[in-house]
């Protein structure tokens, strides 16, 4: 009589094992290790600082770099296109050969520190619409719209309509910040998101202009009446120090004429005082305060901004 021979259960699942082990390890083999390998060696390209860049710097295209580098140990912070970099400020000091991040840029620099003749004003934004509904942005080159002032007759409005102007002095303006009605700084990451908002705390209420003095006096004076802010330009560096440097251009050559315009006045003046000791006096009096005038209007065009 033959006995049939049994594989003992303790061998069947030794054997069971071993082929699981070996089937695992050339899927590691085979399929993993190189899956990580070329993870490992793949190279990505990154921005990179050509130069020392102090911090509130306007970042430019020339002084950036681009270069490939490994993925591996890479931030997933730094930033891979240089125009996200460029038009941005330096938010700490970024050193020669650094990887560019997003935690190393500002969409505002630091508006505090003037140039000579620089001043800040705040605009009150009084409409939705005002401000370019919401979506205004430090950086911004902006140009200052007023509308007619209302001539009343008996009470009533008049019904002539006059296009709104943009005085030349306001033609090209940079926006310094934008402010909230709690007054907190917006930024662009936060633009989209306080523009849909419903809290009305959460849209611009004031905006914040660099100028000069003859700008700062005209936006004073018209405090009372809604400016509206057209856009002219945004986050191309090259064409906003073309339009800041059309608006300075106004400025010189203003300050130009009334320089000539006084001097011609003082000259006509002294050529026409008499001899005689009895009228010269008001004649002197009369130049002075032409000079006095003249003297105001160019101080108040001084300190062009770019």
């Amino acid at each position: 009589m033959n006995i049939p021979f049994k594989i003992p259960v303790s061998l069947k699942n030794r054997t069971v094992v071993g082929a699981v082990c070996i089937a695992v390890a050339l899927i590691v083999g085979f399929v993993l290790v190189p899956i990580v390998s070329n993870s490992a060696s793949a190279s990505v390209t990154v921005v990179r600082a050509k130069q020392d860049i102090p911090v509130g710097t306007l970042i430019k295209k020339d002084m950036l770099d681009t270069v490939s580098v490994g993925k591996k140990g890479l931030s997933d912070n730094v930033l891979h296109d240089v125009n996200d970099v460029v038009g941005k400020y330096a938010a700490v000091v970024i050193t020669a050969e650094d990887n560019i991040s997003a935690s190393k840029l500002s969409s505002t620099g630091s508006m505090y520190n003037l140039n000579d003749g620089q001043l800040l004003i705040s605009v009150a934004v009084k409409s939705f619409a005002d401000g370019l509904s919401g979506k205004i942005q430090a950086g911004d080159i902006v140009s200052v719209f007023y509308p007619p002032s209302q001539n009343t007759l008996s009470g009533t409005a008049s019904t002539n309509k006059v296009d709104a102007t943009c005085p030349p002095e306001l033609q090209f303006v940079k926006v310094a910040a934008v402010s909230t009605a709690t007054g907190n700084d917006t930024d662009e990451a936060t633009v989209k998101k306080q523009a849909s908002s419903s809290n009305t705390n959460d849209l611009p209420a004031t905006v914040t202009l660099l100028v000069n003095a003859r700008q700062a006096q005209i936006l004073a004076g018209q405090e009372n009446n809604a400016a509206h802010l057209a856009l002219a330009c945004r986050g191309d560096s090259g064409i906003a120090d073309q339009l800041l440097t059309k608006q300075a251009d106004f400025f010189k050559q203003n300050l130009s004429s009334q320089n000539s315009s006084s001097s011609q006045s003082t000259s006509s003046q002294n050529a026409s005082i008499p001899s005689s000791g009895s009228s010269s006096q008001p004649a002197q009096d009369n130049t002075s305060s032409n000079f006095s005038t003249s003297s105001l209007d160019n101080s108040a065009s001084l300190g062009v901004v770019q």
